[in-house]
């Protein structure tokens, strides 16, 4: 059980100065996260929201007051979904050359030119419109949206994480339009809740209707080890689980107000 993320002729690399990832927000990074974590364990967690939406706010006074963010986490790395994400980017500069593009990653050991380039290169898109209007903010807290976190109650566990993750990337810059690109449908709330307007494209469901069929069918899957599969008392609790994820999937998936999909799910 795993929330499925995309992973990931040859073209120069865009003529600007070498810059970090984080080249908005690298300095100011790790007390970032460390007042994440202090409020967390401090607090009681309604309390800790309630602030952390608060500083997300006033922080949004320090934002460009046009800006698109792009939450990919796992912005390096070469999937389909890469794909999509730097086309979409694409497509955006060729209506607005001017406008500033965000995008949220976790990469630590490539700077934002060489991601560009690299991008450019597998993807054989060309040149941008514009490189200097895209901006890579680092996510430091991303090893909390691996399923090794999580062996058991994956998706819950992914999905808890990619909140942690998205109050980080807000709490660095709050855009006027927040695209999600990899399916944390939870990260949508609390965009929501920050003022953004929220996207997103899914190039696939969380969770989905086949995933909960095969776990009532006593079939051994990637979702449903033997152990679950032979026993109707686990397999009963974890189709409940599913159910109730399912429930909450679809409440946050209503703060996009565009859905992009690749596909037909039910």
């Amino acid at each position: 059980e795993t929330a499925a993320a995309a992973r990931t002729h040859p073209s120069s690399r865009a003529h600007t100065a070498p810059s970090p990832i984080s080249s908005q927000a690298s300095m100011g990074s790790w007390p970032v996260v460390l007042l994440l974590l202090a409020l967390l364990a401090a607090a009681t967690p309604l309390a800790a929201v309630a602030l952390l939406l608060l500083l997300i706010r006033l922080r949004r006074t320090c934002s460009p007051a046009r800006s698109v963010a792009f939450f990919h986490p796992y912005a390096e790395c070469g999937g389909g979904g890469e794909r999509v994400l730097y086309l979409c980017v694409m497509a955006i500069q060729k209506m607005n050359p001017d406008l500033p593009i965000i995008i949220y990653s976790g990469a630590s050991d490539k700077s934002g030119d060489d991601i560009i380039a690299d991008a450019q290169r597998r993807f054989q898109i060309g040149q941008f419109p514009r490189r200097q209007s895209i901006t890579f903010v680092s996510l430091r807290l991303r090893f909390l949206l691996e399923p090794w976190m999580y062996p058991r109650f994956t998706l819950l566990g992914q999905s808890l994480g990619s909140m942690i993750v998205t109050i980080e990337a807000l709490l660095q810059t709050v855009p006027a339009i927040f695209i999600d690109t990899t399916g944390f449908a939870f990260s949508y709330p609390l965009a929501h809740a920050a003022g953004c307007e929220v996207m997103c494209y899914t190039h696939y469901p969380t969770v989905s209707t086949d995933m909960i069929s095969v776990v009532e069918s006593g079939k051994v899957a990637f979702n449903n080890s033997k152990s679950v599969a032979t026993m109707s008392s686990l397999r009963r609790i974890k189709v409940l689980y599913y159910r109730l994820f399912a429930q909450i999937y679809g409440w946050a998936g209503r703060y996009s107000s565009l859905i992009f999909v690749n596909s037909t799910w039910y």
